[in-house]
């Protein structure tokens, strides 16, 4: 009896703290207790770090890789999924994006992004843009919307397989 009323009270209590507003200021602990979340920084129960140099190194993600042609580091990104956190670096901002994007309206905004420009005018035919998931390619040097959209291998949460990992502690 005394082991179900302490079991129900813990139950109670992560309620409780749940309908309260239970804060995380750690990406590891956030993760562990929202399970799935693919924008940690727009909930507003994660109140940790913001700054990608803080949360890489908090998620221990190697920042030694340079975009090309430039000084700046691979660009980053962090989820969460079945109470892990799972990390992202690629050299394109897009590139650790949803692959579901292409089922919305959203893939459009590829078409005006700085890198992808950029990649058009080095690239005048290419057929597949860097992390755009192959949904933009580009055409005498302008970006272009690809006429079929590929099938990419993704985890369960949309996301690009060959990209992401959760992080080892």
């Amino acid at each position: 009896m005394r082991i179900a009323i302490i079991f129900l009270l813990s139950v109670m209590s992560l309620m409780a703290a749940e309908a309260f507003g239970q804060t995380y200021d750690s990406p590891l602990a956030f993760c562990s207790a929202a399970l799935n979340v693919d924008h940690p920084l727009k909930d507003k129960r994660y109140t940790g770090p913001r700054n990608d140099e803080e949360v890489a190194a908090i998620l221990h993600v190697d920042r030694s890789g340079r975009i090309a042609g430039t000084n700046k580091p691979l660009y980053f990104a962090w989820r969460c999924m079945n109470g892990k956190a799972w990390v992202c670096s690629h050299y394109t901002e897009t590139g650790c994006g949803n692959a579901r994007i292409a089922e919305t309206k959203e893939h459009e905004r590829w078409l005006n992004n700085p890198s992808t420009i950029n990649e058009c005018r080095q690239n005048a035919n290419l057929k597949c843009v860097s992390g755009t998931h192959c949904l933009v390619g580009c055409k005498s040097g302008i970006p272009v919307l690809a006429k079929r959209v590929p099938k990419l291998a993704s985890d369960t949460r949309g996301f690009d397989k060959r990209l992401w990992g959760p992080v080892s502690r």
